[in-house]
């Protein structure tokens, strides 16, 4: 493995000379067809690396197709002992504030979409947005900006965010757009955001939406959205 290679077109290779199978064929088509430039990721690293910050994003995106709960769990799967590496590799990366997730996210989106819509034969004259917020739980209270939240699942506050998804539908696939995390201020002036002053002092400060009211981080990130010409703008209405 270098870097002058790809991860999906090293898989291609794999699996042609040792499985015939339909389901990881189309996977290595389709995510081989997708380009995303390091000025969408953010995020540079040092020239002695192993991987490239492309490289890393293309095997977290593989996670799901081979059964991979977390980065703990990699080095043990299939897909690890081909490219070898460890767990910090991924948690960096992950926790490295200058990728930019949103414009990731998007970027997929706008590829994977001009893709699907190419190679399907259905007809649809539905286009829309679909918003919603979910619990997002956690269970450290390291992440920064933590804090709990009223969960109308559970019926009671849980620590974790409230995280807001924006998807774009056709009526025949959905795709996600855009999304962000936000937290509760709570009732407590003594206990922003239900947390004591012992446990608040063990998340990491850092600037974050944070606080943002549900409703109006829905417009806004839908306001971003369809400012920018896109596949989604016939969804304006």
């Amino acid at each position: 493995m270098n870097k002058n290679r790809h991860i999906i077109g090293e898989l291609q290779e794999f699996f042609a000379n040792n499985d015939s199978s339909k389901a990881i064929n189309s996977i290595s088509t389709i995510m081989n067809s997708i380009r995303i430039q390091s000025k969408v990721i953010g995020s540079v690293k040092n020239p002695n690396c192993k991987f490239t910050c492309l490289q890393v994003l293309q095997l977290l995106v593989l996670f799901p197709f081979f059964s991979i709960k977390n980065a703990a769990n990699y080095s043990s799967s299939a897909l690890g002992r081909m490219f070898v590496c460890h767990k910090d590799m991924f948690y960096r990366f992950m926790n490295d504030g200058n990728v930019n997730w949103r414009r990731i996210t998007y970027s997929f989106f706008r590829q994977l979409y001009s893709r699907v819509k190419r190679g399907t034969t259905l007809k649809s004259d539905i286009r829309c947005v679909i918003i919603d917020d979910t619990d997002l739980p956690k269970t450290g209270f390291k992440t920064e900006k933590i804090g709990k939240v009223f969960s109308h699942t559970q019926m009671k506050p849980i620590l974790g965010f409230k995280a807001m998804f924006l998807c774009f539908t056709d009526g025949i696939s959905q795709f996600l757009l855009d999304f962000s995390l936000h937290g509760e201020e709570g009732k407590r002036g003594d206990k922003p955001q239900g947390l004591s002053r012992n446990k608040r002092r063990t998340g990491i400060a850092r600037n974050t939406q944070g606080m943002n009211v549900l409703s109006g981080a829905a417009l806004s990130i839908l306001q971003v959205r369809l400012r920018r010409p896109s596949v989604c703008s016939s969804a304006r209405s």
